[in-house]
């Protein structure tokens, strides 16, 4: 990691000229500023949420680094990262398997037909589907998305909390490409 002192301009270069337009928008005028430790925490981890959306975009680049509870990489470099073809996701026709960046998951067929529907909107670009929705519209016995995911009644499956995540809004679900 080199110092912030060595190259104090080249921070810049680093990031696109629309990293900060969230920011100009929220300016002092549109905002309160940040008056306690509980106001701050907030804005951290939600410019937290932030980034983990933007590096779920399925990078699988080596030059991304984990640093404790950060994750670096150069902003060049994140846009133009791709998943390497093995690791690219892929289906059976019926959804009962899944090869999820790597990593192999079965399904039920009514847990198929969830991952299905999510995955369509994953591909659509609109990950986040209300649970209900996914619930309705596989005609599941379940009034929770998690319990289609539960065997045995406790145990959740694998690509629960991996595969498939909350999203965005309370109620919602996406799937998530993993973080490298």
């Amino acid at each position: 990691m080199t110092s912030d002192a060595a190259h104090p301009d080249d921070a810049d270069d680093l990031l696109p000229d629309d990293a900060f337009d969230d920011l100009r928008a929220h300016d002092s005028e549109s905002s309160p500023p940040i008056q306690s430790a509980a106001e701050m925490e907030a804005a951290i981890d939600e410019a937290d949420k932030k980034a983990l959306k933007f590096l779920r975009r399925g990078c699988t680049s080596k030059s991304v680094e984990g640093f404790g509870d950060w994750i670096i990489a150069p902003a060049d470099q994140m846009e133009i990262c791709e998943p390497s073809s093995e690791s690219r996701p892929a289906h059976s026709l019926d959804f009962r398997s899944v090869n999820w960046f790597g990593r192999e998951f079965t399904f039920t067929p009514t847990q198929a037909a969830c991952v299905k529907l999510l995955w369509e909107a994953w591909q659509n670009k609109t990950p986040d589907v209300g649970g209900h929705t996914v619930l309705e519209s596989v005609d599941a016995q379940s009034i929770r998305l998690d319990h289609v995911f539960r065997s045995g009644g406790r145990n959740l499956h694998p690509a629960w909390g991996e595969m498939i995540v909350a999203g965005e809004t309370k109620g919602s679900y996406r799937l998530a490409p993993p973080l490298v």
